[in-house]
């Protein structure tokens, strides 16, 4: 359980914030001007390797060594595997982070594969813990949020014109009220399902 035949610090191969960095997500400059202030709210650890319980040990002792985040996310793109001891020490470490608020996210275990599902159980009902597939995709999840809670959506009109939306970037007035005889508007409540991903998309949404 406790063997340490390996460097342990190779099981942290990245550790940073969002300083300097970003999703691929172009966003607005005010938008953006709040990232580079609360750019510490997000810290990003890239984990690599096997993980035993003295790696998990390693690992969790370097989420110690910083102030927490708000939201603190977990790639797991290159673990091949996690023994049970160490997914049992990760999943008594995060939920002491979860009650004290800090959004766990992990990215890099796809959804049904056995890295997934080694964990799944374990962490299953804890509150505060999310999944992306990419680590991009739970990166710009994380900048959303702090987008939100600095006020960074106020601004967001209820209603975007079809001229103004980028996919339709070069079409004439005209066409655009061609399209829009054809739309029909939609209302959604909050946490309704709009869209599942892997699912055949039946509509084209604006």
């Amino acid at each position: 359980m406790l063997s340490r035949s390996v460097d342990l610090r190779t099981s942290v191969i990245a550790d940073y914030d969002v300083k300097g960095i970003s999703s691929r997500r172009n966003r607005p400059d005010y938008e953006q001007k709040i990232l580079e202030n609360r750019y510490r709210d997000i810290r990003v650890l890239e984990l690599s390797g096997a993980l035993s319980f003295a790696n998990a040990d390693y690992v969790l002792r370097m989420i110690s060594t910083h102030e927490r985040p708000d939201i603190l996310i977990l790639d797991l793109r290159r673990v091949p595997s996690l023994t049970e001891g160490a997914v049992l020490l990760f999943v008594k470490s995060l939920s002491d982070l979860t009650a004290d608020g800090v959004t766990v996210v992990f990215s890099g275990a796809d959804e049904g594969s056995s890295l997934w599902d080694s964990m799944v159980g374990p962490i299953g009902g804890m509150q505060g813990v999310r999944r992306f597939d990419l680590l991009d995709e739970a990166i710009e999840w994380g900048e959303d949020q702090i987008i939100y809670r600095y006020g960074g959506f106020t601004d967001i009109r209820p209603t975007a014109l079809l001229p103004e939306q980028a996919l339709l970037a070069g079409l004439t007035a005209q066409e655009c009220d061609k399209l829009a005889t054809l739309a029909v508007a939609r209302k959604f409540h909050s946490g309704d399902k709009i869209i599942t991903a892997g699912k055949p998309h039946r509509r084209c949404f604006f």
